[in-house]
Order: C-alpha cells, then structure tokens, then sequence
C-alpha cells in the first residue's frame, strides 16, 4: 500500500513532469522554426546539409534559452524526487502512477497553453484508460497486501496452537 509520504511524492512528480514538458517544447519552437528555415536556404544555396557535430551544438544550442532552460532544470527536479521515490515505495505502483499523471498533467497542460490536439477526444480516453489502468494496479496491490496479512495472522495462529 502507498503511504502519504509516497503519495505526495507521486503528485509532485506527476506533476511537475507533465507541467514541464509543454512548456519546454513551446519553447523550443521557436528556434526549431528559425532552425529549419535556415536549413531551407543552405540546402537551396547549394551548402552541405549540417554535419554531426553542428547538429548537436544546435541542440545544446536550445539550453542558453530561458524558456527551455528554466522547465528543463524543473523536469529534473522531478526526476530527483522520482529517484528518491523508487528508494522508499512500491515500484510496482509508483512508476505507472507518475508516468500517468505526468500524462494527465501535460494534456491539461497543453491544453491551457493553447495547444490544440487533432483528435482530443482520442487524448481524453487515452487519458481515461492509463488512468484507469493505474488505478487497477493500486487495487491490485492492495488486495496482495491484504492477502499477505491474512497469511501472517493464520501463520501466526496457526503457530499459537501448536
């Protein structure tokens, strides 16, 4: 079973991994836009398309920005309390429930931003059903738990007896 301690962990997580992540492709639109259309006229001028390592200085690139960095160094925030939360609760329920709400929360996310989806009744149940998947793996688990205690006390009746 998940503790409070676990829970809120899990929420945090959740959360700050779907909020960030709208957030840091919004702002690397921007400069994807200028980097295509720079791309465009080299390839229409006749230049060499970009090499390797231009490729990934472009990528690095993105960081000096603001609007990338700042929810980046928020994602990975997330990440250490994910770590610390692989430390201390279940696995089997802790990393389905964050990678759900980190979903749920980018959806909503990106949905407030402005973002439109082309199929968000699509989005919406598929929402649901991780949801819903998530919220079976907790029942799950806590029906094991309450089995394994139930063989705990007739163990230890059964030991009373002898």
């Amino acid at each position: 079973m998940i503790n409070s301690k676990d829970c809120i962990s899990i929420i945090i997580v959740g959360t700050i991994w779907g909020c960030t992540n709208p957030f840091m492709k919004k702002g690397s639109e921007d400069e994807e836009a200028k980097n295509i259309s720079a791309n465009n006229q080299s390839i229409e001028e006749g230049k060499e398309s970009v090499s390797f390592l231009q490729g990934i200085i472009q990528s690095l690139s993105k960081f000096r920005r603001c609007s990338v960095f700042v929810p980046y160094l928020l994602n990975q925030s997330g990440s250490l309390f994910y770590y610390k939360l692989l430390a201390t609760s279940d696995l089997s329920n802790a990393i389905p429930t964050c990678n759900a709400l980190a979903m749920v929360f980018s959806f909503l996310t990106s949905f407030l931003l402005g973002e439109r989806l082309d199929k968000p009744i699509q989005a919406v149940l598929g929402s649901l059903l991780v949801t819903g998947g998530v919220i079976v793996c907790m029942f799950a688990a806590a029906e094991d738990d309450a089995n394994a205690d139930a063989a705990q006390l007739l163990a230890k009746s059964g030991e009373e007896e002898l």
